[in-house]
Protein backbone atom coordinates (compact mmCIF):
# COMPACT_ATOMS: atom_id res chain seq x y z
CA UNK A 1 0.00 0.00 0.00
CA UNK A 2 1.58 3.46 -1.13
CA UNK A 3 0.71 6.33 1.60
CA UNK A 4 1.45 9.59 1.77
CA UNK A 5 1.85 12.28 4.91
CA UNK A 6 1.86 15.36 5.20
CA UNK A 7 2.01 18.50 7.49
CA UNK A 8 -1.76 19.54 7.44
CA UNK A 9 -2.45 23.06 7.48
CA UNK A 10 -5.51 25.01 8.49
CA UNK A 11 -7.24 24.13 4.51
CA UNK A 12 -7.13 20.38 6.30
CA UNK A 13 -9.65 21.27 9.65
CA UNK A 14 -12.13 19.76 6.89
CA UNK A 15 -10.35 16.79 6.75
CA UNK A 16 -8.96 16.29 10.18
CA UNK A 17 -12.36 16.85 11.36
CA UNK A 18 -14.11 13.63 9.65
CA UNK A 19 -11.50 11.77 11.10
CA UNK A 20 -11.51 12.86 14.25
CA UNK A 21 -15.07 12.34 14.11
CA UNK A 22 -14.60 8.89 13.55
CA UNK A 23 -12.51 8.07 16.29
CA UNK A 24 -14.55 9.90 18.87
CA UNK A 25 -17.50 8.16 17.69
CA UNK A 26 -15.91 4.92 17.76
CA UNK A 27 -14.71 5.46 21.10
CA UNK A 28 -17.78 6.34 22.26
CA UNK A 29 -19.36 3.69 21.16
CA UNK A 30 -16.83 0.83 22.39
CA UNK A 31 -14.81 2.59 24.60
CA UNK A 32 -16.07 5.37 26.44
CA UNK A 33 -19.90 6.04 26.70
CA UNK A 34 -18.66 9.78 28.03
CA UNK A 35 -16.97 10.61 24.73
CA UNK A 36 -19.20 13.38 22.67
CA UNK A 37 -18.90 11.77 19.20
CA UNK A 38 -19.63 15.63 17.41
CA UNK A 39 -17.02 17.31 19.54
CA UNK A 40 -14.58 17.58 16.23
CA UNK A 41 -17.47 19.84 15.25
CA UNK A 42 -18.37 21.99 18.44
CA UNK A 43 -17.27 25.31 18.88
CA UNK A 44 -14.56 23.84 21.57
CA UNK A 45 -13.35 21.36 18.91
CA UNK A 46 -13.12 23.69 16.22
CA UNK A 47 -11.00 25.94 18.05
CA UNK A 48 -8.68 23.22 19.64
CA UNK A 49 -8.30 21.90 15.37
CA UNK A 50 -7.51 25.37 14.82
CA UNK A 51 -5.03 26.23 17.14
CA UNK A 52 -2.92 22.86 16.93
CA UNK A 53 -3.10 23.77 13.00
CA UNK A 54 -1.72 27.20 13.52
CA UNK A 55 0.54 26.75 16.41
CA UNK A 56 4.37 26.28 16.12
CA UNK A 57 4.34 24.40 19.38
CA UNK A 58 1.84 21.69 17.58
CA UNK A 59 2.26 19.25 14.48
CA UNK A 60 -0.69 17.90 12.96
CA UNK A 61 -0.21 15.51 10.21
CA UNK A 62 -2.66 14.02 7.76
CA UNK A 63 -2.25 10.79 5.46
CA UNK A 64 -3.44 9.64 2.48
CA UNK A 65 -3.94 6.79 0.41
CA UNK A 66 -4.82 6.92 -2.92
CA UNK A 67 -5.26 10.73 -2.19
CA UNK A 68 -7.72 10.04 0.32
CA UNK A 69 -7.70 10.91 4.13
CA UNK A 70 -6.74 7.99 5.81
CA UNK A 71 -5.51 8.52 9.22
CA UNK A 72 -3.89 11.83 11.53
CA UNK A 73 -1.62 12.52 13.86
CA UNK A 74 -2.25 15.60 16.69
CA UNK A 75 1.17 16.34 19.09
CA UNK A 76 2.19 19.24 20.96
CA UNK A 77 5.29 20.31 23.22
CA UNK A 78 3.55 20.95 26.40
CA UNK A 79 4.65 22.40 29.79
CA UNK A 80 5.92 20.36 32.91
CA UNK A 81 4.18 19.88 36.02
CA UNK A 82 6.01 21.89 38.34
CA UNK A 83 6.18 19.40 40.26
CA UNK A 84 8.67 17.54 38.20
CA UNK A 85 11.96 17.74 37.13
CA UNK A 86 11.84 17.63 33.40
CA UNK A 87 12.39 19.67 30.12
CA UNK A 88 9.09 20.46 27.86
CA UNK A 89 7.80 17.13 27.05
CA UNK A 90 5.63 16.23 24.00
CA UNK A 91 2.52 15.03 23.76
CA UNK A 92 1.17 12.46 20.96
CA UNK A 93 -2.56 14.12 21.90
CA UNK A 94 -4.39 12.56 19.04
CA UNK A 95 -3.66 9.66 16.25
CA UNK A 96 -6.50 7.27 14.30
CA UNK A 97 -5.98 5.56 11.24
CA UNK A 98 -9.26 4.52 9.69
CA UNK A 99 -9.43 0.81 9.76
CA UNK A 100 -9.18 -0.70 6.19
CA UNK A 101 -5.58 1.26 6.13
CA UNK A 102 -4.02 -0.42 9.53
CA UNK A 103 -1.11 -3.01 9.44
CA UNK A 104 0.69 -1.29 6.40
CA UNK A 105 3.00 0.80 8.21
CA UNK A 106 0.77 4.26 8.17
CA UNK A 107 0.88 4.64 11.86
CA UNK A 108 4.43 3.96 12.69
CA UNK A 109 5.49 5.93 10.07
CA UNK A 110 3.49 9.00 11.40
CA UNK A 111 4.77 8.43 14.71
CA UNK A 112 8.15 8.23 13.42
CA UNK A 113 7.59 11.62 11.89
CA UNK A 114 6.41 13.16 14.72
CA UNK A 115 9.54 11.74 16.92
CA UNK A 116 11.53 13.32 14.50
CA UNK A 117 9.82 16.63 14.93
CA UNK A 118 10.19 16.37 18.64
CA UNK A 119 13.77 15.84 17.92
CA UNK A 120 14.43 18.51 16.15
CA UNK A 121 12.81 21.10 19.26
CA UNK A 122 15.40 18.80 21.43
CA UNK A 123 11.91 17.45 23.62
CA UNK A 124 13.55 14.86 25.85
CA UNK A 125 10.32 12.86 26.91
CA UNK A 126 7.08 12.21 24.81
CA UNK A 127 3.84 10.86 26.32
CA UNK A 128 -0.13 9.51 24.93
CA UNK A 129 -2.70 9.60 27.12
CA UNK A 130 -4.57 5.67 25.98
CA UNK A 131 -7.80 4.14 27.16
CA UNK A 132 -6.99 1.19 28.67
CA UNK A 133 -9.82 -0.39 27.44
CA UNK A 134 -8.27 -0.08 23.67
CA UNK A 135 -5.55 -2.89 23.35
CA UNK A 136 -4.66 -2.37 20.17
CA UNK A 137 -3.95 0.98 20.79
CA UNK A 138 -1.97 -0.04 23.49
CA UNK A 139 0.20 -2.01 21.93
CA UNK A 140 0.43 0.22 18.71
CA UNK A 141 2.08 2.72 21.59
CA UNK A 142 4.13 0.08 23.17
CA UNK A 143 5.16 -1.54 20.01
CA UNK A 144 6.57 2.01 19.61
CA UNK A 145 8.55 2.16 23.13
CA UNK A 146 5.88 3.63 25.31
CA UNK A 147 6.16 2.16 28.95
CA UNK A 148 3.37 2.44 31.72
CA UNK A 149 3.86 5.37 33.32
CA UNK A 150 1.04 6.52 35.14
CA UNK A 151 -2.58 5.43 35.89
CA UNK A 152 -5.25 7.75 35.98
CA UNK A 153 -8.29 6.05 37.74
CA UNK A 154 -11.85 7.35 38.08
CA UNK A 155 -15.03 5.90 39.83
CA UNK A 156 -18.66 6.99 39.14
CA UNK A 157 -20.33 8.81 42.53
Amino acid sequence: MNFEIKTATIKDIEDIQQLNQVLCTREHEELDSTIVPDWPCSVAGQRFLKNRLTSKKSLVLLSYVDEKPAGYLIGSISKVERYRLLSPYAELENMYVLRKYRKNGLGTAMFERFLQWCEDREVKRVRSITSVRNPLGLKFYKRCGFVDYFMVMEMEL
